[in-house]
């Protein structure tokens, strides 16, 4: 794909998610916003940590960003099942996607400004 189109692409899917994410910030809840924004930022921190720290691919560096920060939202909503009793939520782990959503825009830019030198 021409490096044009995919900055066209992501900055467009960007602007939508900048909407849909002020519609989320709109909970009154703030643990659930919690769940957005962690996710958002453990995907862009272990992305970084992959790519920059151990010079893996940019394919190998986002994949593994992202199936750790999905597997940190599992068991933290397994260990609130287990060991705080708060039971197991699918709503968390939908807020937990979300963020991971909107860090995969996040390093798609990074990708992308990566890709231009």
């Amino acid at each position: 794909m021409n490096l044009v189109a995919f900055i066209i692409l992501v900055l467009c899917f960007g602007a939508y998610l900048v909407q849909e994410f002020k519609n989320v910030m709109k909970d009154k809840n703030i643990y659930n916003k919690l769940h957005i924004v962690f996710s958002t930022v453990i995907l862009i921190t272990l992305f970084c940590l992959f790519y920059f720290g151990t010079h893996n691919s940019l394919k190998i560096s986002y994949a593994l960003s992202l199936f750790v920060t999905f597997g940190i939202g599992v068991v933290k909503e397994i260990y609130d099942k287990f060991v705080r009793k708060t039971g197991f939520s699918w709503g968390d782990i939908a807020r937990d996607i979300y963020g991971i959503v909107y860090g995969t825009v996040i390093v798609a830019l990074i990708i992308a400004f990566i890709n231009l030198f």
